[in-house]
């Protein structure tokens, strides 16, 4: 294992790009406005 300085959105996309394949399908929400 290492390091990576990121931010929560960095850590999301890691554990994202991590568990899913390839042609994956997923569902995602958008909630909030900035």
């Amino acid at each position: 294992p290492f390091i990576i300085p990121t931010t929560g959105t960095g850590a999301w996309e890691s554990a994202l790009t991590n568990t899913l394949s390839p042609g994956d399908r997923t569902v995602s929400f958008l909630i909030g406005q900035f």
